[in-house]
């Protein structure tokens, strides 16, 4: 199997949403983020020998499983890195993409005003005292029509400890070598 690799999802997100930009759907009862995240996550954590995927979120079938699984594998980030899955609600249509656009996001306790997109890097860290604040290139899916959804590349400022959930899936550096 295939390690649980942050370097593998964010090359596999970036690629797909530089050259492929639009994408079907094949699980519309699912939300598109959470379908695209999946869709990246197996087949970036595909073994060939044994067609067996390492992709530990793929049970989450909603955004809801989804931040029950992070808390249930004490996956929560307060400082977002590359790699990292990011459960937030999305900027507003007039936001600039600054923490206090995506503040007042309708329905914040609703599905639909939250959505899950990749982290594929950090621009910057917000000058704030616990230093949690940082602006983050990010991939997310968003539906195009019932049977599309289009990638789209963003840069957001992201506070994990307020409005978003910032999602470490893999282990880290020294929690291999512990394991070891």
């Amino acid at each position: 199997m295939r390690p649980h690799t942050p370097v593998l999802l964010t090359t596999t997100a970036l690629a797909l949403a530089q050259h492929a930009r639009v994408l079907p759907r094949r699980h519309p009862e699912m939300p598109c983020s959470l379908e695209f995240v999946h869709l990246v996550g197996i087949t970036s954590h595909l073994t060939l020998e044994t067609g067996c995927s390492s992709w530990p979120v793929a049970a989450a079938t909603s955004l809801a499983a989804l931040r029950a699984m992070a808390d249930a594998q004490h996956w929560r980030r307060t400082r977002p890195m590359a790699g990292d899955l990011l459960l937030a609600a999305p900027p507003s249509a007039a936001g600039d993409g600054s923490p206090s656009a995506d503040a007042g996001a309708p329905g914040a306790g609703d599905e639909m005003a939250e959505e899950v997109s990749i982290v594929v890097g950090l621009l910057d860290r917000g000058l704030t005292v616990a230093g949690t604040v940082r602006r983050c290139a990010l991939v997310v899916a968003r539906p195009l029509g019932a049977e599309r959804m289009a990638l789209v590349e963003e840069v957001r400022w992201v506070d994990a400890r307020c409005r978003a959930l910032a999602i470490r899936w893999s282990a880290g550096a020294d929690e291999v070598e512990r394991a070891a």
